[in-house]
């Protein structure tokens, strides 16, 4: 039964997508339009998966199970569900569909409003700031400020460097909304640097007290008098007497106490001792707290500034404008031109505060029903699958609803469809579960848990047990704690002629073949300074050339653009492959080898997997969201946690912090709460790491520093049979060559679009390729300006100029200005124009393939489609026409309402426009 109000609790492997796509196709049924649905997603790969399950459904509908639950929820007839399928089609368009992430949802409220807060809407998203260029700024502004006594009181009182103090101050920043308050209060907090010191002073005095006390007794162990040993606070707090609730607990002062005549001042002076300690760290706490708030006002002006002159905002800096002020939900709807009816929400366990408070409004308006009735939220996700704490991931925001909105109802997903029963009941044993599995054919499975010395070894030997027995080496998956893990299960793999996909974090900069190009190009620029030489023996010894040798540089690259001079390299050198392509798509931002030079450094990207068939060898984050036959998983040491920041936060039921400690000075309370948080993050984690497998479940425990063993994993019998669970699949994959071929990209509006094949040239020839390159880049940038442009017409078409400009190095603008112009002159394309509403880059999936018409131009008795080229071709006009026929016969199919299909080529060329139209085949 269909909930408007529901938050559903989705295990792994229950169908947590399969409900999210269920649910929009659902509300498509009932009528609603797409504009007024908004489905947030955590991830772009996400975001992607979930449009492709929409748009296959709705295109096969009765073969759809999406579609067949909704049609049972509606009890709609087969005519009736393939009629509301063409229907929901129909409105289905790039600029009707709101599906996203979260970040990319406020980085569009915020560009349309970035005036509002003097940033140019022109900015460039990073996944982070320059942080060295930062830090310089930050600093720069700080020594003439009157913050600049916080800094060094911080350093002082928590011997921390300045660099870590700011590294604390970034940390802060993602939580810079649920602080406010608290911030406040500590304004509040009268304490000063003097009372420090005089309690350390007392302290200090009374832990000389106890030591020459004790230190009488003639008897006294050497490791009595080891641990009455220290000259400073530091030395004393240190000793592990210090945490006994009585010195006479402590086994080397036992005796001592029984026999000196002043023991009973002794054990006084120790209680007043803790007390004075407790005292003193939580002032000490407190101060370092109260300074870093101060400076933290100083930090988020100085970030606000750098981010603006710069042009440059990570999300973290998008949602902070998006919050600096109350965003009420006129302003968004204005912003995002509709309005949103429906919310559906993915993984909402790792959604952040600060990412709630941009939602907030939203959802409120949602649930306070206004001026529509039919308003409906959903969200999903699962509370053990939270893995992103310290991204500010905050899984308590999943309850938090339910207890802030009482008309939402919750369900759970309780039937298992991924994995084996021998495996369900092994997680539902460990975790609390009680799912059950979906299907008849998931009975069987194994599981088997080992107690190993090094779960490194013992995991490259299971997955080449698996291998030898038959199972296809992309059915295994490796997973481990940390990239430094995978990069240790690769080796040992690659060391015994195993084939691998791992899934680390190399950055692209540190790629070889990257490397080599970087190097070349910094020899280039460099080339008239002494060290230009140490630059090209580098490149030589990358891509293979002797460094000792007397290297001439025989390509031309002289009077090029940054772009020109690494497709050159690329061809020259023949090192084309995914990451290259991708290094030349990315360095599209920089205006030239100066400001590459320079900031190169910034390049965020990871390099791309071009093995699709080996095992497979990953991080559990890495995996989350994926499935494999054969899932091995190695145990990691306890002590093996990423958190490294000092700050320690505690939340209230508000969602506001009510309590920030410094890590080893804050109370014993804050300090176990943080411990309980990690052990969570732990078992999440591993949970995670269970759940991805469906057939086969290996485990390899340590035997030593186990996270296992702390978070109370007993081992567990074997279950199953390995052999009958391993299914053979012969794999004779045919190596995919690269070629650089610059096939069209994503430039942020411009989607991937359909190619036609191309003949292989025997001999490769630069200056023709280049031109090709030119041809496309021109004609993708001719595409990507009409998609911009929210009507033909002047304005229009100046401020998708703006906007391309520098997404398209190598493109003459003016010459698409121009021909564009032409085009809105017309008269023959004004007529096709008249008394229609226009679509653009509308996107089908049609007997399994994706296509995407340029324009479709809608009438009340006609839908005419348009395709634009820039350059006429012969031999490719017949090809033209078919396409555009094929086009015209798809949109027939699909969603025309009866009305009858038209079609048009357009060729828009330099210094004319033909229109041809197409009659239907």
């Amino acid at each position: 039964m269909f909930k408007r109000y529901l938050a559903l609790e989705a295990n792994a492997g229950s169908g947590k997508t399969f409900s999210l796509v269920s649910r929009y196709i659902y509300l498509l049924f009932l009528g609603v339009s797409p504009k007024k649905i908004l489905a947030i997603t955590f991830t772009r790969k996400a975001t992607k998966e979930m449009l492709e399950r929409i748009l296959v459904a709705l295109n096969s509908p009765l073969q759809s199970k999406e579609v067949r639950e909704v049609q049972k929820e509606l009890n709609l007839s087969d005519d009736e569900v393939v009629e509301r399928a063409k229907q929901g089609l129909s409105e289905m368009n790039i600029s009707t569909i709101n599906i996203s992430t979260i970040d990319s949802f406020a980085n569009t409220i915020l560009r349309k409003f970035a005036h509002h807060f003097n940033i140019l809407p022109n900015y460039q998203i990073v996944d982070e700031i320059d942080i060295r260029k930062f830090q310089n700024y930050f600093y720069k502004h700080l020594y003439s400020s009157k913050y600049l006594s916080e800094m060094f009181q911080i350093e002082k009182l928590s011997n921390t460097k300045l660099d870590r103090v700011l590294e604390h101050l970034h940390y802060l920043y993602p939580n810079e909304v649920s602080i406010r308050k608290i911030a406040k209060k500590y304004q509040e907090v009268e304490i000063g640097v003097e009372v420090i010191e005089e309690l350390e002073s007392e302290i200090l005095e009374h832990g000389q007290y106890i030591a020459s006390s004790i230190l009488k007794y003639d008897k006294l162990s050497n490791s009595g008098r080891k641990n009455l040993e220290f000259s400073n606070l530091e030395e004393l707090l240190e000793k592990s007497w210090i945490e006994k609730d009585c010195l006479s607990q402590f086994r080397f002062f036992a005796k001592p106490l029984r026999e000196i005549e002043n023991s009973d001042e002794v054990e006084n002076s120790f209680q007043i001792l803790k007390e004075y300690i407790n005292i003193y760290l939580q002032k000490k706490s407190n101060l370092i707290i109260k300074s870093l708030l101060n400076l933290f006002r100083f930090y988020i002006e100085i970030r606000e500034k750098f981010v603006k002159l710069e042009k440059r905002l990570s999300f973290d800096d998008i949602d902070h404008f998006l919050i600096k002020e109350q965003i009420d939900i006129d302003f968004i709807y204005f912003r995002i031109d509709s309005k949103i009816e429906h919310l559906l929400i993915d993984e909402f366990q790792d959604t952040s505060i600060v990412q709630w408070k941009i939602l907030e409004p939203l959802i409120d308006d949602i649930l306070s029903g206004g001026s529509s009735e039919d308003k409906t939220f959903f969200y999903v996700g699962d509370k053990k699958q939270s893995l992103y704490r310290f991204r500010g991931g905050f899984s308590q925001l999943f309850d938090y609803l339910q207890s802030k909105y009482s008309q939402i109802s919750k369900d759970t997903l309780s039937k298992n469809y991924r994995s084996k029963e021998a495996i369900v009941q092994y997680v539902n044993s460990v975790f609390g579960t009680s799912q059950k599995i979906g299907k008849e054919e998931q009975k069987g499975g194994y599981i088997c848990f080992d107690e190993v010395d090094n779960t490194i070894l013992a995991s490259v030997e299971r997955a080449i047990e698996l291998f030898l027995c038959g199972a296809s080496p992309s059915s295994i998956a490796i997973l481990v704690s940390t990239n430094r893990e995978v990069d240790k299960v690769r080796r040992e793999l690659q060391n015994r002629g195993i084939e691998v996909i791992h899934e680390s974090n190399l950055p692209l900069i540190q790629y070889p073949k990257v490397q080599a190009i970087i190097y070349l190009l910094k020899y280039i620029y460099y080339i008239k300074e002494k060290h230009a030489d140490f630059y090209l023996k580098h490149f030589q010894t990358l891509i293979g050339i002797d460094p000792k040798e007397n290297y001439y540089l025989d390509v031309k690259l002289e009077n090029l653009s940054l772009y020109e001079m690494v497709t050159r390299i690329i061809h020259h050198f023949q090192i084309s492959d995914p990451n290259t392509l991708q290094f030349l798509e990315t360095i599209s931002k920089f205006r030239d080898i100066d400001e590459f030079i320079h900031n190169y450094h910034l390049i965020s990207q990871s390099t791309t997997n071009t093995n699709q068939n080996g095992i497979r060898v990953m991080t559990i984050h890495k995996s989350k969201g994926l499935e494999f036959d054969h899932v091995i998983f190695a145990d990691f040491p306890k002590s093996q946690r990423g958190r490294t920041s000092k700050l320690l936060l505690r939340y209230g039921e508000d969602l506001e912090v009510e309590e920030i400690g410094w890590k080893g000075l804050a109370s014993q309370q804050l300090q176990e709460a943080e411990r309980e948080l990690e052990k969570r993050d732990d078992t999440n984690r591993i949970y995670v790491a269970f759940t991805r497998a469906k057939r086969t479940l290996s485990i390899f425990k340590l035997k030593k520093n186990s996270t296992l063993s702390e978070l109370g994993i007993a081992s567990t019998p074997q279950r199953g049979n390995l052999i009958q669970e391993i299914e053979t699949i012969s794999e004779s994959p045919t190596p995919k060559e690269y070629r650089l071929d610059f096939q069209k990209r994503h430039y942020g509006y411009q989607n991937e679009r359909a190619t036609t094949e191309k003949e292989e040239m025997e001999e490769f020839d630069i200056d023709r390729e280049w031109d090709s390159l030119q041809r496309i880049e021109f004609g993708t940038g001719l595409h990507a300006t009409i998609e911009m442009m929210d009507s033909f017409d002047i304005s229009s078409l100046e401020i998708a100029i703006n906007n391309i400009g520098n997404r398209f190095p190598l493109v003459d603008t003016s010459d698409i200005r121009n021909r564009i112009l032409n085009l809105i002159n017309f008269p023959k394309f004004q007529e096709i124009l008249e008394n229609g509403s226009i679509s653009k880059e509308v996107g089908y999936i049609y007997n399994g393939k994706q296509f995407y018409i340029d324009l479709l131009i809608h009438k009340s008795d006609e839908v005419v489609v348009c395709d634009f080229k820039s350059g006429k071709n012969r031999e490719l006009h017949q090809k033209y026409i078919e396409q555009v026929s094929n086009y015209m016969r798809i949109v027939s199919e699909t969603n025309t309402k009866d009305r009858k299909v038209s079609g048009y080529l357009i060729y828009v060329l330099h210094n004319q426009i033909e229109i041809e139209e197409v009659k239907p085949s």
